[in-house]
């Protein structure tokens, strides 16, 4: 139990971190949660599709995506999200999303560093938003009883096509760790800072279920 009592004093730490930032700072926080399921249908390739809520901000969500090893140190990381929210006057708003992402991954010393290289296109009734999206992750993975223990920090940086200019700043810190080989726990909490819509706090909390591919004899990988 040593290691579940690790995780849960980090856990405790970000929601602190959390809740004395927002105070402190009288930013909104707004809170989402994304429970998903995941199969590694190779050794290559992991599928991941999630539901997301914010009950905050009336918003479902569903984020379909894959991790593709093309080798040691890249990553194709193609995905489509959903959004539907309920606006003004009960209105509900649609947008159908195309996340296509390379990721760069390494390990250095102790650490392991990668950065995703994210282009975000969405498209509304409207019309469409783009961008691309820069996130710089450091992660320090610690053995913990039977898994790791993998506590990160991120800045993720928005470049807006449409008005040519960066229009949003996300610094976050989490964890995540995996309680049973089954299910993975992942936890962040991220402040943001975009040009549009001013500060805004964000607490990820992200539940999944995992399957693996079986070998010839039965085995999972």
């Amino acid at each position: 139990m040593r290691h579940l009592s690790k995780f849960s004093l980090i856990l405790l730490a970000i929601l602190f971190q959390t809740n004395g930032l927002a105070q402190k700072n009288k930013t909104p926080t707004d809170t989402w949660i994304f429970p998903g399921i995941s199969y590694q249908a190779s050794p290559a390739t992991r599928l991941l599709a999630q539901f997301g809520l914010n009950h905050h901000q009336h918003i479902t969500a569903a984020y379909i995506q894959a991790f593709v090893d093309v080798s040691r140190n890249i990553t194709l990381n193609p995905g489509y999200l959903y959004f539907r929210s309920i606006g003004h006057a009960e209105k509900i708003r649609q947008e159908h999303t195309l996340m296509n992402a390379v990721i760069l991954h390494f390990s250095l010393n102790k650490f392991l560093i990668d950065d995703r290289n994210l282009l975000w296109n969405r498209f509304m009734e409207n019309g469409g938003f783009h961008y691309y999206r820069n996130r710089l992750r450091l992660t320090w993975p610690i053995k913990a009883g039977p898994g790791l223990l993998k506590i990160y920090a991120f800045d993720e940086l928005s470049y807006f096509f449409n008005e040519g200019i960066w229009s949003r700043n996300r610094l976050a810190v989490g964890c995540g760790y995996d309680l049973r080989r089954w299910f993975n726990l992942d936890i962040f909490f991220a402040g943001q800072n975009d040009v549009f819509n001013g500060r805004l706090n964000l607490l990820f909390v992200q539940a999944t279920v995992q399957f693996y591919y079986k070998n010839k004899d039965g085995t999972k990988k």
